[in-house]
C-alpha cells in the first residue's frame, strides 16, 4: 500500500483537521515521510478505532509525543503498531503553508 497527498489550508478548514486516512492495519512494515513548507505546527494523531464500523467520535491520539506533536518541520515515521487511520491536527499555519504525506507499506 502507498499513497501520496499534498494538505493546504482547505483541507483542514474545519476543525482545523484533515479528513482521517485509512492505513492497512494488517499488513507489514510502514514508514511515513511528512514534508512541510510555509510556517505549520502540526500534531500527528493516529487511531486504533474502526473507522469504516464505528460510529465518531474516534479516539485520537499521538504515538509519541516527543516526535510528534507540536511539530514544525517533515519527519520520517516508522510504525510501530500499525493505526487504522491517521489524520493531522493543525495547531497553527501560516496561509500558504503545505504539508505532504507520503506513505509506504509492504504487502505482506
Amino acid at each position: 500500500m502507498q499513497f501520496q497527498k499534498k494538505y493546504v489550508e482547505a483541507d483542514w478548514a474545519a476543525g482545523n483537521v484533515t479528513a482521517p486516512i485509512p492505513i492497512d492495519w494488517r499488513n507489514g512494515p510502514a514508514a511515513l515521510r511528512i514534508d512541510v513548507t510555509g510556517t505549520i505546527n502540526y500534531d500527528l494523531q493516529q487511531t486504533f478505532d474502526d473507522i469504516q464500523f464505528k460510529a465518531q467520535p474516534f479516539t485520537w491520539a499521538v504515538d509519541d509525543s516527543a516526535t510528534q506533536a507540536a511539530q514544525t518541520t517533515g519527519q520520517s515515521i516508522l510504525f510501530r503498531a500499525h493505526p487504522k487511520a491517521i489524520r493531522l491536527l493543525i495547531n497553527s499555519f501560516t496561509t500558504g503553508a503545505t504539508i505532504t504525506l507520503s506513505y509506504t507499506q509492504i504487502d505482506q
